[in-house]
């Protein structure tokens, strides 16, 4: 098909400008990629250690992140985690409160202090998103936060440690955020001696 190949090669080369251009801070203050990756391996291993757990939180597309990392994040980095995808929770919560309450009530069941909250946002600007970001450091749980889009979005400026990826493309946006998660921990199982992603000879997935 007529531009296909040149399209593929295109979306390659601005996906790596997208992930190599992302930014990173620790609080309010700016840190280089390696350090933010190093600060989440280190929250995984004290969530670990503290016998604590992670949530996942994302709306979408972005809710199937939450699935998807919670998944290999309890089976192959064995921690326990867990998202609110569950269609029956979230209208549920949405019913009886809002759209907008909806996960941070859902953190009001599940949450304890110490647990770690990831907050995934490809706009930043998603309501219930900052809501269950500002009840999660409210009750003492260190957050992660991903966005994307615009650089000042409202959830770029919140999280203990923050992500942000420079596109307005929902799908390079996602695909990042999977990517960086992914990462995270890849790079824990590494440093803890649970896996060797690089080993040919032990394929991991």
């Amino acid at each position: 098909m007529k531009g296909i190949a040149q399209f593929s090669k295109e979306y390659l080369d601005v996906f790596h400008k997208v992930l190599t251009s992302a930014t990173s801070s620790w609080q309010d203050a700016p840190i280089s990629f390696e350090s933010a990756i190093e600060k989440g391996v280190d929250l995984f291993i004290s969530t670990k250690e503290a016998e604590k757990k992670i949530i996942i939180i994302g709306n979408g597309g972005s809710a199937g992140i939450a699935s998807h990392m919670s998944t290999d994040i309890s089976k192959n980095g064995k921690i326990r985690a867990m998202c609110f995808s569950d269609a029956s929770l979230l209208t549920c919560l949405s019913n009886d409160f809002s759209y907008e309450d909806a996960f941070t009530e859902a953190l009001r069941i599940h949450a304890n202090p110490g647990d770690l909250i990831i907050l995934i946002s490809s706009s930043g600007n998603s309501a219930n998103i900052l809501r269950a970001e500002s009840y999660a450091s409210e009750i003492n749980c260190p957050t992660i936060t991903l966005s994307g889009f615009e650089p000042d979005n409202k959830l770029s400026r919140k999280g203990l440690l923050r992500f942000h990826l420079a596109s307005k493309s929902y799908g390079l946006v996602e695909i990042g955020h999977l990517y960086l998660i992914h990462l995270i921990l890849d790079a824990y199982l590494h440093c803890s001696g649970q896996a060797n992603i690089f080993d040919k000879n032990k394929p991991f997935d």
